[in-house]
């Protein structure tokens, strides 16, 4: 008999990321959530993002992603969809969870359903990995200034 649960699972793959940052769980807050801080460590985008709106980030004037805000609880949980071009129209979700540490935040991302797990995807999912890298050693950076 299969096993479901087991077979779903492997048909996506979830990237999870955890860092520390010297900054309090709302300064950390404000970065993932307000336009002006994401420009500094991720990417551009038109407005804040807001409980249950959609967002559209750019580079250079193009759109490179897009997604929905799902969950909104400031400071410790926020949950949106995720598309980029070359995911081709399939969303993804990404969950950022703030714990306060003494001295600053335990910051914890899960990027969940980010592609089929076969290995014509594994570069997709290979660049995603080495992308939230980049992004969050940004993000620690300018969060702690």
């Amino acid at each position: 008999m299969p096993d479901t649960l087991a077979d779903a699972t492997r048909q996506t793959a979830d990237l999870v990321k955890t860092i520390f940052i010297e900054a309090s769980p709302q300064v950390v807050w404000d970065y993932l959530t307000r336009a002006e801080h994401l420009a500094k460590w991720f990417q551009e985008t038109a407005e804040d993002l807001a409980p249950g709106a959609s967002y559209t980030m750019v580079r250079d004037g193009e759109r490179v992603l897009w997604g929905e805000v799902l969950d909104w609880q400031p400071p410790e949980r926020l949950v949106t969809t995720f598309t980029v071009g070359p995911m081709e129209g399939r969303s993804s979700t990404v969950e950022w969870v703030l714990e306060p540490v003494v001295h600053g935040t335990r910051l914890t991302l899960t990027h969940r359903g980010v592609v089929p797990a076969d290995a014509q995807q594994l570069p997709l999912l290979a660049h995603l990995d080495i992308g939230w890298d980049k992004h969050l050693a940004r993000l620690r950076e300018a969060a702690a200034a």
